[in-house]
């Protein structure tokens, strides 16, 4: 306990104070002194005694990640070369131990990371240097101008702490041909309201080493239920300034987890996965599989269409002053947990379906593995949901809504490269009566299948004329009560083959799909 303020003068003629310590909330007081005419005092040698010296040799206690060389930044010139003599002062300690001290924060420990290191990589082309240049969005990409970027973590179980400078290198030699994700999104120069991803040389994306201090590996690589908030902290934040790729290393107890955000203005999944596809082929140093195809940086093979951009951009949907900064996603006190539909499952499913249909008297709707998991999903999902009055969904009048990612690239006039670095993707709407969906047994399944079956051949057949009153459908979707259920990423992909030389991932979540209630 803190002594009253009489009790700790010290004489100085008889002892030196060695050491002061004062910790947040309390004053803690420790004194040792050698006296000048005796031995040192009992106590003093009772506290070495208590606290030997670690030998050398002994097992470290914490692993170090990393050690880095610290040089001075002046604000001003250069330092140059130069000198500082010792005086006898300083000789006297010369071959003194050296000084040691080490200082405790109770307040720091609720982090549950600890960032080691924050770095630019910036892309290393094989050939000639990158110059200045810009790629002007298209539509396609207003259309998620001010939507919450993607969050994908991966986690790998024999992964440790050495690949770490491999992952950097090989980072910047994949974006050494995805240069456009290094770069800065910005407004076009000269426009009020079209933006461009701009890169100059010195552009780079953040890499972030981190290391968690309070759970293992097993405990977030899990289908299990857990906590959006103990994951969050492994996928980084897009930095300020227009940046639209970020990548984050954290070390776990027992393996490595590989946290990737992207702006969706910069590009979709099916772009991001490519280019995710690139850097781990270049982590695993060729690994006797055939490189990627490099990307498809073009934009100008995506036909205009100003009345779209407009409507994307305008202020009646967000406001144009944040530059295209995606809004932050909060932390929200949600579970998220994977379930895995079987074959058996699925096929259950589709057989049930059909049998509906038969009882029904009409012909069965296409039934694939996708259209009768999302099927499932959604009939799930309504029944669960309760409506806006509180009252069960089978009993609720209105509509309810599924909205799923469909890739047009193959749709588009001329069709787009599969290895088209940008965005082509819109929401497929699927629409049927709340209470017919939330009804029990096959009722409600065949009737979820069918609308998602029937929206999804919409867009095929519609083609480029998809696009034609598609904002009244998203008003009317997102004005029926309550939010929509959403679908974020496809089982197309094959997440789980992005291998950085140490393996598959174990677990691939979507953070950003668990902040916004997606699946």
């Amino acid at each position: 306990r803190p002594r009253a303020r009489s009790h700790t003068r010290i004489s100085h003629h008889r002892c030196r104070p060695l050491m002061l310590a004062r910790s947040v909330g309390w004053l803690y007081l420790r004194i040792e002194w050698i006296t000048r005419d005796r031995a040192p005092s009992r106590q003093y040698s009772s506290l070495q005694h208590q606290t030997p010296r670690r030998a050398a040799s002994a097992p470290p206690m914490a692993r170090v990640l990393r050690t880095s060389l610290v040089a001075p930044s002046p604000a001003g010139a250069a330092l140059h070369e130069r000198s500082l003599p010792l005086t006898y002062l300083d000789a006297l300690w010369l071959h003194a131990t050296p000084v040691e001290r080490v200082f405790f924060y109770p307040d720091a420990t609720s982090d549950v990371l600890s960032n080691l290191t924050d770095s630019l990589v910036a892309p290393s082309p094989a050939g000639a240097a990158l110059h200045e240049r810009s790629l002007p969005l298209t539509y396609l990409d207003a259309l998620w101008l001010h939507a919450t970027p993607v969050e994908r973590v991966f986690f790998y179980p024999d992964a440790t702490s050495d690949v770490l400078s491999n992952l950097t290198d090989s980072l910047s030699n994949a974006l050494a041909a995805f240069y456009p994700l290094a770069g800065r999104l910005r407004l076009t120069p000269g426009a009020h309201n079209r933006y461009e991803l701009h890169y100059q040389p010195g552009d780079g994306v953040t890499f972030t080493v981190a290391e968690h201090h309070h759970v293992g590996f097993g405990e977030l690589a899990t289908d299990d239920p857990t906590e959006v908030a103990k994951i969050v902290p492994l996928v980084p934040p897009l930095p300020e300034g227009g940046a639209v790729l970020a990548v984050q290393a954290t070390v776990l107890r027992g393996g490595l987890a590989i946290g990737v955000t992207v702006h969706h203005a910069a590009c979709d999944g099916v772009s991001s996965t490519h280019f995710l596809r690139t850097w781990a082929w270049a982590a695993a140093a060729c690994s006797g599989a055939s490189a990627p195809e490099p990307p498809f940086v073009d934009r100008s093979i995506i036909r205009p269409r100003d009345d779209l951009y407009d409507a994307f951009t305008a202020p009646r949907l967000s406001s144009n002053d944040d530059g295209g900064k995606p809004p932050d996603l909060p932390v929200v006190q949600q579970l998220l947990a994977a379930f895995t539909l079987s074959k058996e499952h699925l096929q259950s499913i589709k057989a049930a379906v059909a049998g509906e249909a038969g009882c029904r008297g009409v012909p069965p709707p296409r039934a694939t593995s996708i259209i009768a998991a999302f099927g499932f999903i959604w009939q799930c999902y309504v029944r669960a949901k309760p409506g806006t009055d509180g009252k069960a969904a089978s009993s609720c009048g209105g509509r309810a809504y599924f909205l799923l990612p469909a890739d047009h690239r193959t749709r588009l006039e001329p069709p787009v490269p599969d290895e088209y670095l940008g965005n082509c993707l819109g929401p497929c709407i699927a629409s049927a009566p709340r209470r017919d969906v939330a009804a029990a047994g096959a009722d409600g399944l065949f009737t979820a299948c069918a609308a998602i079956a029937t929206a999804i051949d919409g867009v095929v057949r519609d083609g480029a004329a998809y696009w034609d009153g598609w904002m009244e459908r998203i008003i009317e979707a997102y004005s029926a009560g309550g939010f929509p259920q959403t679908v974020a990423g496809s089982p197309r992909f094959r997440v789980y083959d992005t291998d950085f030389g140490f393996g598959r991932p174990a677990k691939v979540d979507v953070v950003s799909a668990a902040r916004t209630g997606s699946i």
